[in-house]
């Protein structure tokens, strides 16, 4: 009869009428169960749910909340039905069922409808439940593998760190009732996986539910904290910053970081002095020859004017006229750095000139 049921059967009936009483018997109990779920799913209402329960029981000795044991297709729909029309206490279930196994499909049905907060019941249920179990504890009794934060969070690929999106706007509740779904949510996080507890509170500053129940200043205090564990950084911090602070800790903020990049670049600048002055001091034996190894690796800019102007410096120390006793090619490396010194010009040009007239004893004038 399965078979042919399967082949022939256009799975709409209606239950109530006993000329298909013959399917409770002639299909198996979960078949049956399937296909009178079905029926009732599409009823919408117009029969009163009390009335399909009992007509379940009368044609097949069983309790309908059994169907609930096993997994099928329409049971998560059901379940919600159930709940929603208060055939079902969700915590009644919930003490019924703790103890079945982290595999039990009760359970699971608590997890993808009441722990999502999906009503106002599944809100105080959930309220309930966090008021008396800690989340290690619910692990125990759903699983290892239960995040309550997973149900409403949505993990997204960010190079090599970890990045999320919230998701927790419920139109049926309040703003305070909103706060105590987020501490929620904060706390199964920090509990069960602190590791990428920075990424989370980063994605929720973003949330535009988060910006919605909380003041302003309270976020900005909390992205000050991440700000200072360098959590966030760059354009996403930028823009934070513009939601969150005011103008006043904006102006301020901008010329502290103005400061900071000035110093940095001051800092930057002793750097380049200090390895500049540790190279010339290697290299530099007298001669032309070794100014010019100095000067390899500036090729231009502000780079290779800072390093001329030490070459200057080191060509004011030549004794008057002392060009006249050079070996020509050492004249041609002298000549050639008096070109770039008259090119870049890292000190007045009279003042270069005046420095190649007295090498060259005045010859150059």
């Amino acid at each position: 009869m399965n078979q042919e049921i399967k082949k022939q059967f256009p799975y709409r009936f209606d239950v109530f009428d006993p000329r298909y009483d013959i399917l409770a018997s002639g299909l198996s109990k979960g078949e049956y169960a399937e296909l009178f779920t079905e029926q009732m799913l599409r009823s919408r209402a117009a029969i009163p749910l009390r009335r399909w329960l009992t007509r379940y029981q009368a044609l097949t000795g069983a309790e309908y909340i059994e169907y609930f044991n096993e997994r099928h297709w329409h049971t998560l729909r059901s379940f919600a039905l159930l709940v929603e029309r208060k055939e079902i206490d969700l915590w009644q279930f919930f003490e019924q069922h703790k103890e079945d196994g982290t595999r039990a499909h009760p359970l699971e049905l608590l997890q993808e409808y009441a722990l999502k907060i999906s009503s106002w019941r599944c809100y105080r249920f959930a309220k309930r439940l966090f008021s008396q179990y800690t989340f290690s504890q619910l692990q125990g009794i759903f699983g290892n593998g239960f995040y309550f934060h997973k149900g409403f969070i949505r993990e997204e690929g960010y190079y090599s760190r970890k990045s999320y999106r919230l998701s927790m706007a419920r139109p049926f509740l309040t703003a305070e009732q909103h706060r105590g779904i987020y501490d929620w949510i904060d706390a199964s996080f920090f509990q069960t996986e602190p590791e990428y507890y920075d990424s989370f509170v980063l994605c929720a500053l973003k949330a535009p539910e988060v910006q919605r129940i909380y003041d302003k200043p309270l976020l900005a205090a909390v992205l000050r904290q991440l700000l200072a564990r360098d959590a966030c950084n760059g354009y996403e911090a930028e823009q934070l910053k513009e939601r969150l602070y005011s103008k006043e800790e904006l102006e301020a903020d901008r010329k502290a970081a103005a400061e900071q990049e000035e110093q940095e670049k001051e800092l930057q600048r002793q750097r380049e002095v200090r390895e500049r002055q540790e190279k010339l001091k290697q290299r530099y034996d007298g001669s032309a020859e070794s100014l010019l190894q100095f000067m390899r690796g500036y090729y231009y800019g502000a780079a290779k004017k800072a390093a001329l102007d030490m070459v200057y410096e080191k060509l004011l120390e030549w004794p008057a006229g002392c060009a006249q006793t050079l070996a020509a090619e050492e004249m041609q490396k002298f000549f050639e750095l008096c070109g770039d010194l008259v090119e870049y010009e890292p000190r007045p040009r009279k003042e270069i000139l005046t420095m190649v007239q007295t090498i060259v004893g005045g010859e150059a004038a």
